[in-house]
């Protein structure tokens, strides 16, 4: 299907764009493809293939996200503090969704699915950006039907393709994996804040429903979710880059619960620095007990060249703080990213 992505997103590159641009010239624009230093307007479209690296991440997370609910409930049960780290929340998404399905808080979005996630990222790729010579641009989606027909039909291909996914695979693949996560953990008498900076979140209701709810100011309030957590008032968390600075969660003597932190890293961020900035709100001075940490991983080829990279940064990391690829942070993965990789990968 991310090949299909490509070639419609490619027709609309070499062949939309150029009949919007001539349609602008005929309207007085002085558009043409390309763009050159006399134009009035220049019209870009970032590529599918520059998106794909994200849309295979946020494919990933939502197809491990029983896994690392497991096990953050297993750490729990074993007396520990489940810490679960992400880097997409796809609170864009669900902004998009509701906006476009005219959905307020409050309301029931049972209806979302992980194929409205795929169509977002189908509609995304008919997005460009205009900009004129004093460099103001704004960006606008081009609608479907005015697309020329041969690349209607690349998109009419795709569609159908997200379409036929079956529901077995989309009961699998929750829309939005972190409140999936809350949910379940929640169902086992966990309370989990949220250090991530969205702004709304999916209930699951008792009867099978989904509401879409705006968070509380508390649990925005980065201070009160770490002193929540530290507290006992809540038994997890779940973060991200929001996470990383300015917080403790380690089990220090002055907190309420000086519980084993228990990291789950669910998905790691792909800047190194932020990566070693995380694990270090749970590892920290004057703390009672040691933290322990956990990835979680498929043996998809996708997830394996993701860890691949991610040990290859952190060795240049260690080589550059401490002139030594190794350090006390160590990262266990198939280190393909060298001359004989390619080989055995292929």
């Amino acid at each position: 299907m991310l090949r299909a992505l490509v070639q419609a997103d490619q027709a609309f590159q070499t062949t939309a764009v150029p009949a919007l641009q001539k349609e602008a010239n005929k309207q007085g624009g002085g558009i043409t493809y390309g763009g050159s230093g006399t134009d009035k307007i220049k019209i870009t479209h970032s590529p599918f293939t520059s998106q794909i690296f994200n849309v295979t991440r946020q494919m990933l997370l939502a197809a491990k996200v029983n896994a690392i609910a497991d096990r953050a409930i297993a750490a729990h049960k074993r007396g520990e503090k489940p810490i679960i780290t992400v880097g997409n929340t796809m609170g864009a998404f669900l902004a998009d969704y509701t906006e476009q399905h005219g959905i307020s808080f409050g309301d029931d979005i049972s209806l979302v699915t992980y194929k409205d996630a795929l169509r977002r990222v189908l509609d995304r790729t008919r997005r460009v950006k205009q900009t004129d010579r004093k460099g103001a641009s704004f960006h606008y989606t081009v609608p479907e039907s005015e697309l020329p027909a041969v690349v209607q039909t690349q998109y009419m291909i795709v569609k159908r393709m997200i379409n036929s996914i079956p529901d077995a695979i989309v009961e699998g693949l929750p829309a939005s994996p972190i409140d999936y996560i809350t949910n379940k953990l929640e169902r086992e008498g966990i309370t989990v804040g949220e250090l991530t900076g969205r702004k709304s979140k999916i209930i699951y209701e008792d009867d099978g429903r989904l509401t879409y709810e705006r968070k509380t100011k508390e649990e925005l309030d980065s201070v009160s979710v770490a002193r929540n957590f530290n507290n006992n008032k809540n038994q997890a968390i779940i973060m991200n880059i929001s996470g990383s600075t300015g917080i403790s969660l380690h089990s220090a003597p002055d907190f309420g619960d000086k519980a084993v932190r228990h990291m789950i890293i669910a998905q790691p961020e792909l800047d190194i620095n932020i990566y070693v900035q995380i694990l270090g709100r749970i590892n920290r001075f004057k703390q009672i007990t040691k933290p322990i940490y956990t990835s979680v991983t498929t043996s998809i080829p996708a997830e394996l060249r993701l860890l691949s990279m991610l040990y290859a940064k952190l060795k240049k990391l260690n080589a550059n703080v401490a002139s030594d690829t190794k350090s006390n942070t160590q990262i266990e993965a198939p280190d393909l990213l060298n001359k004989y990789g390619d080989p055995v990968s292929y």
